[in-house]
């Protein structure tokens, strides 16, 4: 019996032995590892002197995330800083703070994701540290959980009150591979600029905004992220647009024109997620410029992606002049127009849209080097040190000036008309095409034919304005005598009537010459003759050319008409003015009946140029024709030359083109059944006499009457010959 007992209590104590065993490595399992370094809340806890800002995120609504419910990287500034902060703003504790405030200040320290101090240092988008080696530090811009509460908003243009929604705000981490890609040497100087009395100390490290990276707190590594020990309080950022509305500045004049392009957008994902009930949400935008009252710069804040390369690198670099010298400039420059209410919306995009520029930062030493142009190539040129107002903005910077930076447009060949009234119709064609910006080209040289409103309405166009409040609604219009309707012309009609006017490399001066110039459209001429100037439509009566000015660029001249085309096809011409050769090709069987229509096949589609024998010419050499319809169609053949199969982008002209030999459509007699060739024609322009002297292939010559136009055609040029015995095997 003493045996069993024995035994069993010896079970007893193994199996209690097994059980304290289990449970000490149950402690183990469930023991916290030693490399876990508690959440940002708890790591800043452990840190001395840190607790106000530790009471500030207990008070906030940001507690929970710190404690680790989302990654974060935390910028803590001390207690010595906080407390000056308090000071500043009259409050004596934490405690004084207002909710709204504490939660848009503390929520400025928290960079949304885990960084550490290599990535603030050089910030990839793309997400791979090594692939960033140029551009180093250019994405310098962190989206915090900083927010402004929503506001109610009186729309500019409608008077409508709306309810706008705050964006979270970007913190500025600038560092010195920022300053060095960006070209600057004084580092000091670049960042007390915006941030007085800091200074920059070292050549490999970075700050949040105003406030420094303590030595022993830079990256301090916590379960959620990484806490960050600074020596000053991040104040929370305005956008450029928030320091135009401060009225203590004097940029009013600037955000009233600005806000002509206000479109605050209703927003249905934010209005279903955070409006209050029976309300709407809308975002605050400004269309057709930058977006400078959105705290975001990628401006798309309604995609389904962040794009991370315009959000963390790009910022409104924005040269603001104040009311004064805005005034005193447009005041003279648009001194046509009543009010500046009344300047259109087009020339106000291109001033103000010229005072803000969507890139990489521009440092105040990039300026001083003057090294920063416009979009429009306008080099910025005012007093940097001298501005009244400097700041770093949450979406950019703001350099507030008492310069205007003029647009080149409004110093190029379309100066005249961008600040005229009586030339709305063509600045807007001109616009619609895409030439205004190609027309500001220091390196070419044009002349500009403006046609006025009076001259454009009489040939029957019109700009139908749309929106008046809207830029880009407007409409070109021609009227139509067939539906008695005005219709839209498309891209192509107003592109081909803006160029028409547009002459190239070439600044005309001299209009008592007869001479013939390329424009910028295509197989397109201006006439110049009897003091006056024409185009291919018009080569007997001139129109009289005002000038309105010479500029950097070239020279610009008011006209009283409008420079046409020629409706007339070569079938057409041939049929009513040279009646003889017309049937002599209809013998030939060069002219086919299609659908009701006389087509010459053998050109079809192309474009030519035609040397022809008036009727008389052809009465008096009939006898040398060959009556045979093969040879006849053959030989009429040579009287033409291809524009497209001599691959030529002008007719040949006196003045242009280059002389020498040419492809006709005449089959020579060299061909084989392998290979097909064409004669050639000699053409040779001469600009003194003003004619064309033409080469056979063994060397007869003839010449286009002196100083007479060719017939300009639809799809043709027409010169006259004084014989139709002119082949490449007659001498």
């Amino acid at each position: 019996m003493k045996k069993n007992m024995s035994y069993r209590l010896l079970m007893l104590l193994l199996f209690l032995l097994s059980l304290w065993g289990c449970e000490n490595e149950m402690d183990k399992h469930y023991e916290r590892p030693i490399w876990l370094k508690g959440s940002a809340y708890e790591v800043l806890q452990g840190q001395a002197d840190y607790s106000l800002f530790v009471s500030a995120l207990e008070k906030s609504s940001f507690f929970q995330l710190v404690k680790g419910q989302g990654l974060c990287s935390v910028f803590a500034p001390d207690n010595q800083a906080v407390n000056a902060y308090l000071e500043n703003n009259g409050w004596s504790s934490v405690d004084d703070i207002p909710q709204d405030v504490l939660d848009l200040l503390i929520g400025c320290h928290i960079v949304r994701y885990s960084y550490r101090p290599v990535d603030f240092m050089n910030f990839r988008p793309e997400g791979d540290l090594e692939a960033g080696t140029a551009n180093k530090g250019i994405y310098f811009k962190h989206i915090t959980y900083g927010q402004e509460a929503v506001r109610r908003v009186t729309n500019p243009k409608t008077g409508a009150v709306m309810t706008v929604y705050e964006r979270e705000k970007y913190l500025p981490v600038l560092n010195t591979n920022l300053f060095k890609t960006q070209g600057v040497q004084d580092y000091t100087y670049n960042y007390s600029y915006f941030f007085p009395g800091k200074v920059w100390e070292g050549d490999d490290n970075f700050c949040a905004a105003n406030a420094k990276i303590h030595e022993n707190g830079n990256g301090l590594l916590t379960d959620n992220g990484y806490v960050y020990l600074v020596d000053d309080v991040i104040r929370p950022m305005r956008t450029v647009y928030n320091v135009l509305e401060d009225q203590d500045n004097h940029y009013s004049l600037f955000k009233q024109l600005y806000d002509k392009f206000t479109d605050i957008t209703y927003n249905k994902d934010l209005s279903s997620k955070y409006a209050a009930a029976g309300d709407s949400l809308f975002l605050y935008f400004h269309k057709d410029l930058p977006k400078i009252a959105s705290q975001w710069t990628f401006n798309q804040e309604n995609a389904v992606l962040h794009n991370l390369y315009l959000a963390c690198g790009n910022t409104f670099n924005s040269f603001i002049p104040n009311d004064q010298a805005l005034t005193v400039f447009l005041e003279d420059y648009f001194s046509k127009y009543p009010t500046f209410d009344d300047i259109p919306l087009l020339q106000l995009s291109f001033l103000l849209g010229n005072h803000i520029q969507s890139r990489a930062l521009v440092l105040p030493e990039m300026l001083k080097e003057k090294r920063v142009k416009s979009s429009y190539g306008d080099v910025y040129d005012f007093d940097v040190d001298g501005a009244e107002v400097k700041e770093f903005c949450s979406n950019g910077v703001f350099y507030g000036t008492d310069k205007v930076t003029v647009p080149a447009m409004f110093r190029s060949v379309t100066a005249p008309l961008l600040n005229d009234p009586n030339y709305s119709i063509f600045t807007e064609i001109l616009n619609k095409a895409g030439e205004i910006i190609q027309l500001i080209n220091p390196d070419v040289r044009f002349t500009l034919f403006a046609p006025t409103d009076e001259a454009l309405q009489a040939m029957g166009y019109q700009v139908d304005v749309g929106k008046a409040d809207v830029l880009g609604d407007e409409k070109i219009q021609l009227w139509d005598d067939e539906t008695e309707k005005y219709k839209d012309l498309n891209t192509a009609e107003i592109s081909a009537l803006a160029m028409k006017h547009i002459v190239l490399q070439n600044k005309i001066t001299d209009f008592s010459q007869k001479k013939i110039y390329p424009t910028k459209k295509g197989l397109s001429y201006v006439t110049v003759f009897d003091g006056g100037v024409g185009c291919e439509a018009n080569t007997t009566e001139p129109f009289q050319p005002v000038k309105l000015g010479e500029y950097f660029n070239g020279i610009t001249y008011s006209l009283d008409n409008v420079l046409g085309n020629v409706d007339v096809s070569l079938a057409e011409e041939l049929e009513a003015n040279y009646s003889e050769f017309w049937k002599l090709m209809k013998k030939a069987g060069l002219v086919e009946n299609i659908n009701g229509e006389e087509v010459m096949t053998f050109i079809v589609g192309e474009t030519v140029m035609a040397f022809l024998p008036d009727n008389d010419v052809v009465k008096a050499q009939a006898d040398i024709l060959p009556d045979d319809p093969e040879e006849l169609k053959n030989y009429l053949k040579y009287f033409f030359v291809s524009i497209d199969a001599n691959k030529l982008s002008n007719f040949l002209l006196p003045g242009i083109g280059e002389p020498g030999m040419y492809q006709t459509t005449q089959i020579s007699p060299e061909s084989t059944l392998y290979d097909t060739f064409y004669s050639q024609l000699g053409i040779y322009p001469d600009e003194q006499k003003f004619n064309l002297v033409l080469r056979n292939e063994v060397g007869k010559e003839i010449e286009t009457p002196e100083g007479v136009f060719p017939g300009f055609l639809s799809d043709a040029l027409i010169y006259n010959i004084n014989t139709i015995d002119f082949q490449s095997n007659n001498k």
